[in-house]
């Protein structure tokens, strides 16, 4: 999203978010409990892989503006994972097994 804390910080789609603040993410599931577990304006690292080098960026954690909608329909992952604003989706086993990691998340939108 633009102007997120995804973005600010540098996190591009493509990107394979492999650790937050130090602690493995194995499926898009954990991420949003990991940043919705951590205090808004708290500055937590993201191990990340891009083109195959490893890298980790700073990301201030963000705030939900109060809500101008009914979110209750909305599952609390979603809500959790706009924090960082962005969307996350799972690899499946080959694409594991092809860029040779046993973990992370795939940021399929950063902006």
């Amino acid at each position: 999203m633009a102007g997120s804390p995804a973005e600010k910080a540098g996190l591009k789609t493509g990107d394979i978010i492999l650790t937050f603040n130090g602690k493995p993410v194995d499926s898009a599931t954990e991420l949003p409990h990991l940043v919705g577990f951590t205090t808004p304006g708290t500055t937590v690292s993201l191990g990340i892989l891009r083109d195959k080098s490893s890298k980790t960026l700073n990301v201030a954690v963000g705030e939900l503006p109060a809500p101008q909608e009914d979110l209750s329909a909305a599952s609390s992952h979603s809500i959790k994972a706009n924090l960082l604003g962005i969307e996350v989706r799972d690899f499946t086993p080959e694409e594991l097994k092809q860029l040779d990691i046993k973990e992370g998340v795939w940021v399929a939108s950063s902006g």
